[in-house]
This record gives C-alpha cells, structure tokens and sequence, in this order.
C-alpha cells in the first residue's frame, strides 16, 4: 500500500499501471514539477496509449490555449521529419527528449529543439533551435509558449502529457497520409483487455505492486 492520503480507485489506477508498465517512472511520482525530470521517462508504446487512454478519463495535462496553439501554429509550420521524429521519440519514451530546458547537450532537446533540428530554416542551429523555430517559424514567443509552459509545468506527470501530445502529432501524420482517424473504440479496446475490470481485481493488482 502507498503511504499518505486515501485515494481514489482511479488514482490507484494510475499508480498500478505505472508501476506495471514502465517501472522507471517510480521515481517521477516524487518530483513536484520542477525542471528536475529532465531525462524523461522510457515508456512502450502500449505504455503511451494506456496513457491516453488513461488521460481522457481524467483531467487532461493541455490546457485549452495549448491545444489552440498546437494545433494553430505548432502542426502546420512541424515538417513530415519533424512530425515523424517527435512521434518516434515520444513512442519510445526517448531520454533524448527532455522537459525544463530547450536544449541540454545536442542532441538532447525539447518538443520545439527536435522540430527545430528538421526544419530547413533552424537545422544548422543547436542550443538556440527551438527558441528560433517557436520565434521565426512559428511565429510564437518563446517565453510565453502554452505548450512548453505545459510540458515542463506537468513534467512529473511526463507519460501522460507525452501521450496527449502524441494523440495530436498521430491524428496529424494520419491527415497529411490521408488515412483515416484511429478510433476512440480501438483505444477502449486495448485499455479493457489489460485493465483490472473490477474492484476485487484492482485490489489484488494494488496489492501485487505495493
């Protein structure tokens, strides 16, 4: 069992499978948010869509302004390499894509230093890529960016914000392929054939993991 306050069903929820499926999140549960997470956190990809899954029952990590910009200014300057490079790094749970700072040590970056690095106008550059991108691209201030102040604002709670992110960035190589959305009902039906189904299964689960 987990010390400190009762919690929800749903909370323990959260817990157990990220206790199942990516054991190095343990550590995240403890950080506050800070810039500290740095490094990420390696997740299956069957991590990430239990996670969006997850998240679309809970209060979601983007705040409106970020999904408005995201989808304004973000995905329409994001080049198909760049596009193609943030789902592969957000599948794996890559410790190449950081939260807290633009860029580390090359070639470790945030979402904006990755879609720098692949887009004609800001590869040659490094520490400053993403600033410029966000600035000369995209046509946002750095500073004030929602979806960075979101990415590193809930870096402790990394896995779920990846997987919001990542349901916008699929969604958006599935347009520009001219394939058709991927289902609400193929994510339930992954998240039921996993899931504990009840009460008594997500006890025995809670306990196997405490």
């Amino acid at each position: 069992m987990w010390p400190g306050k009762e919690r929800t069903p749903f909370e323990l929820y959260q817990r157990i499978i990220a206790r199942a499926f990516s054991p190095c999140l343990r550590p995240a549960w403890k950080l506050n948010g800070r810039r500290t997470l740095g490094m990420g956190c390696p997740m299956s990809l069957f991590g990430l869509r239990l996670g969006l899954l997850l998240s679309k029952r809970s209060q979601t990590m983007l705040s409106t302004e970020s999904i408005r910009e995201l989808e304004n200014y973000w995905l329409p300057n994001i080049t198909d390499q760049g596009l193609d490079r943030l789902i592969e790094l957000l599948e794996k749970g890559s410790p190449f894509l950081i939260h807290g700072c633009f860029t580390r040590a090359v070639p470790m970056g945030c979402l904006a230093s990755h879609v720098a690095w692949h887009h004609p106008v800001t590869a040659h550059l490094t520490q400053d890529a993403g600033i410029s991108w966000l600035y000369r691209v995209a046509g946002l201030n750095p500073a004030t960016s929602a979806v960075i102040r979101d990415w590193d604002g809930h870096a402790s709670q990394g896995w779920v914000i990846r997987s919001e992110i990542l349901s916008y960035l699929n969604k958006e190589q599935r347009r520009r392929q001219g394939l058709p959305e991927e289902s609400q009902q193929t994510l339930d039906t992954i998240g039921r054939a996993e899931l504990p189904q009840g009460p008594s299964e997500l006890k025995d689960t809670e306990l196997a993991f405490a």
